[in-house]
């Protein structure tokens, strides 16, 4: 009994929060926030001015370590790979509500995970679709010295995802639960010609219950930051990283593990972002971010690395 837990907790984590964002180690066996940890960056919370958008998100992230809930390596064999893909349409319109323009947005995520555990003999990888993201209310600004915005949103359950007692290898991205989720951040500029930008965007999720174990998650605040310098008309480097905090107890856990656990995790790295005026068949320009993040400090989850290439085009 106990050991088909911790294959749960350790393998879904992996398959699952990978590509959404985080890993939990043993104490947390239903967690993992909805949202990708490490997609936005530089000039994170400046949205684009009204139309159209298709942005693509292709993430890599690699990792050998688990941490327990004192942030030691669990040491139980891990190494795990995901390469996912989520495209997004963006839509801002020229509706002003409160001096700010109204917009919806939706992402579609797909993976592929492979994952290996040598404490349980496991070596899984599997293709396919994670839950789906709906926001259909942001609000964005766009003053001399800054860029601001607020955004409602929720993570449907439309993945399939695996909750113990069968074969492991039915691991799959789904949380299982209803997630709504809360933006808010802004840019400002450090200079007339706005060429030094510092950016914060945070996330809050609130975590449903889910109906196979009855235990929902405790809440999850994500903040994303960037410190951004521009170099050439249209191209800004920097650095960027995330903090991530599990922000109350699991509710319903009824003993099957510990409920005061909460995870942890920071990721710190270069980035690089732009806009390609010319594109070979395309007649509108591309905008670009390429960016690298090291994890540290993790507690409850898995700690590594991972590359988030960003492409946007409007239409």
């Amino acid at each position: 009994m106990l050991a088909n837990r911790t294959i749960n907790r350790a393998l879904w984590c992996v398959v699952a929060a990978a590509l959404l964002g985080g890993f939990a180690a043993s104490a947390r066996a239903v967690s993992y926030e909805h949202y990708p940890l490490g997609v936005e960056g530089i000039k994170a919370a400046t949205l684009p001015p009204p139309g159209h958008y298709f942005r693509n998100y292709f993430l890599y992230y690699s990792t050998d370590r688990l941490n327990d809930a004192e942030g030691n390596d669990a040491e139980v064999g891990l190494d795990a790979d995901i390469f996912a893909y989520a495209p997004r349409w963006i839509w801002i319109t020229d509706i002003e509500i409160l001096g700010g323009y109204y917009g919806m947005d939706i992402l579609v995520p797909f993976f592929h995970n492979s994952a290996k555990f040598d404490a349980f003999g496991l070596d899984d990888n599997d293709t396919c679709i994670g839950d789906i993201f709906v926001e259909p209310f942001t609000l964005s600004w766009h003053g001399d010295w800054y860029d601001a915005a607020i955004g409602a949103a929720f993570w449907a359950p439309t993945g399939d995802h695996y909750v113990g007692g069968g074969d492991p290898e039915a691991a799959a991205p789904g949380r299982g639960y209803w997630t709504p989720m809360f933006t808010f951040g802004a840019t400002v500029y450090l200079d007339e010609e706005k060429t030094w930008s510092i950016s914060a965007l945070g996330r809050y999720e609130i975590h449903t219950e889910q109906d196979e174990t009855g235990i929902t998650p405790g809440d999850d605040m994500h903040i994303e930051w960037g410190i951004g310098k521009t170099i050439v008309k249209g191209w800004d480097v920097g650095v960027a990283g995330f903090c991530h905090w599990q922000m109350n107890n699991d509710e319903g856990v009824n003993g099957r593990y510990d409920d005061t656990v909460r995870d942890r995790i920071f990721a710190v790295g270069p980035e690089v972002l732009g806009m390609i005026e010319q594109v070979p068949g395309i007649d509108r320009p591309m905008f670009l971010s390429v960016r690298a993040l090291w994890e540290f400090g993790a507690k409850d989850r898995s700690e590594g690395f991972r590359t988030v290439v960003t492409l946007t085009l409007p239409f």
